[in-house]
């Protein structure tokens, strides 16, 4: 089974995608999700269609999206640009944001890893339910508890909203 998720830079899962069969790789996950077209609505919603944020992904992703980036491979005939390699490096350390919140969701949900116990042909309504509220009591314990521990506040200077502020948006 496979799960994509974006990770807001306050620590928190900001859109959970699946869990759907393993089958499919993440970049085809990514286009059923409308992950690109999500986030650029939200943009724009939020900010005007002349600012658009993006959030990093695997080289998986490559391609051409509006608001997801990969990072930049140089090449024989092109090196790396000072900019190029300027977003290379940051892009590392958001990855490394990403992972911790990955690992955060599995240790608190150790069903998360327990492949027998998400079959989805069994009862797939069940397993969605499961991976869902996972993923939003882990909002809520960021939330609650994490605080300017989370990874959000330390590395973005975007602390998460308060437990109050969370569940009056949800």
């Amino acid at each position: 089974m496979k799960v994509l998720s974006i990770q807001l830079p306050n620590g928190m899962t900001g859109a959970v995608y699946g869990p759907t069969s393993g089958k499919q790789d993440d970049r085809m996950l990514f286009c059923l999700a409308h992950f690109d077209n999500f986030i650029m609505d939200l943009c724009i919603q939020h900010h005007g269609a002349g600012h658009l944020y993006c959030t990093y992904g695997d080289g998986i992703f490559a391609g051409y999206w509006f608001c997801l980036r990969t990072r930049h491979e140089p090449t024989q005939l092109y090196p790396l640009t000072p900019a190029q390699h300027t977003k290379n490096e940051n892009m590392k350390a958001v990855r490394e944001c990403v992972e911790w919140s990955y690992a955060r969701v599995e240790l608190l949900w150790p069903l998360i890893n327990k492949k027998q116990a998400h079959i989805l042909g069994q009862d797939s309504a069940m397993v969605l339910g499961q991976f869902r509220v996972m993923f939003f009591l882990t909002n809520c314990k960021v939330a609650a508890e994490e605080g300017s521990t989370c990874s959000g506040a330390r590395m973005f200077a975007c602390p998460p909203p308060s437990l109050e502020e969370y569940l009056a948006m949800a």
